[in-house]
């Protein structure tokens, strides 16, 4: 009977551990082939993101955001399985080809994961340690991106941007 009982017990974990390891998101490796969107970001830091200089990178899932009328205001919604990385370099010049960055932030569209908030699983991976931001800062300051902002474009029209504050524009001059 205490066989039984243990094994039991012994698949229970088992299985949480599979489902745990499961369900947490990971930085895809080769997320520095993807689009980049952007030029390096100089200057000033932004909250959350202290690096000068940050390069940001869609993968192909994020091209392809669906956009609506809500309201009379534009809506952009962004496929789930949309990762969009931010890599933050330090220093005082514009980061070389292949430069490791010090720190990547992620945004995974995984609206249906417990660790979602406003649909995105946010993640920052530094040293190669990568932690699942459950907290609600991430969103709440990416939700400024949905309305009228101090960052990128300021969003004029405040557009609901799904907390992404310069949506993917393949047509884009300034690539």
């Amino acid at each position: 009977m205490k066989i039984r009982h243990s094994m039991r017990l012994l698949v229970l974990a088992g299985g949480l551990v599979v489902l745990l390891g499961c369900s947490g998101p990971a930085i895809p490796k080769d997320w520095s082939t993807w689009e980049s969107v952007g030029a390096p970001a100089v200057g000033v830091p932004v909250p959350g993101h202290q690096e000068p200089f940050r390069m940001t990178y869609i993968n192909a899932a994020g091209e392809r955001p669906r956009t609506s009328i809500r309201g009379g205001v534009v809506a952009w919604d962004y496929p789930p399985g949309t990762v969009i990385v931010k890599a933050g370099f330090l220093g005082s010049s514009a980061p070389g080809r292949g430069e490791t960055p010090s720190k990547l932030y992620a945004m995974i569209k995984k609206p249906a994961d417990p660790l979602a908030r406003g649909g995105w699983v946010w993640v920052v991976s530094s040293a190669g340690k990568e932690s699942v931001m459950d907290a609600a800062y991430c969103v709440d300051c990416h939700g400024y991106a949905n309305q009228p902002n101090p960052y990128g474009d300021k969003n004029p029209g405040a557009e609901f941007r799904d907390y992404v504050y310069l949506p993917y524009r393949p047509d884009a001059e300034s690539r």
